[in-house]
């Protein structure tokens, strides 16, 4: 049985998505890497519900939100990315959503063209970077913080 879906945002879902972007522990790899403020969450609300870059992932049962996961275009590089709500951490919502997008996406485009920066210390993004088959490129520092690109090794 189906635990998630993708779906679109929905105005419906501005308390979660609050909760997502100001949550320091959520923003600590992402964005401008801490809790984003009132202001901010509600801009970045409003962009991503009238030009939104990544997928919404949604509980089956409940459609609640859980995050969000999917492709972004950052300085002509298609870049994959995920990041979901702390209090679905670390029960399996991150791998069914990132493999539920890369089918779609593969439909689209070449998905062994998208990367990824992964912080040296995101030890969760890293294991889950190998399970889903994604090999590490070039060391390199993104926003003060030392990691590797990755990309997608499709065999």
């Amino acid at each position: 049985m189906k635990r998630i879906r993708l779906r679109n945002l929905k105005e419906s879902d501005k308390d979660n998505v609050f909760d997502l972007v100001q949550n320091p522990e959520v923003m600590r790899f992402i964005g401008p890497r801490r809790a984003l403020t009132d202001d901010e969450a509600q801009a970045w609300f409003t962009e991503q519900l009238t030009r939104p870059s990544r997928r919404v992932v949604a509980t089956c049962d409940t459609n609640e939100l859980i995050g969000f996961c999917g492709m972004k275009i950052l300085e002509g590089v298609p870049e994959f990315g995920y990041f979901l709500r702390h209090k679905f951490w670390q029960q399996g919502y991150a791998t069914e959503a990132c493999r539920m997008v890369l089918q779609q996406l593969n439909l689209t485009i070449d998905i062994s063209t998208l990367q990824t920066f992964i912080a040296n210390d995101n030890t969760a993004s890293i294991a889950l970077a190998r399970k889903l088959n994604w090999k590490k490129l070039s060391a390199t520092e993104q926003h003060g913080e030392q990691g590797h690109f990755y990309q997608l090794c499709i065999e």
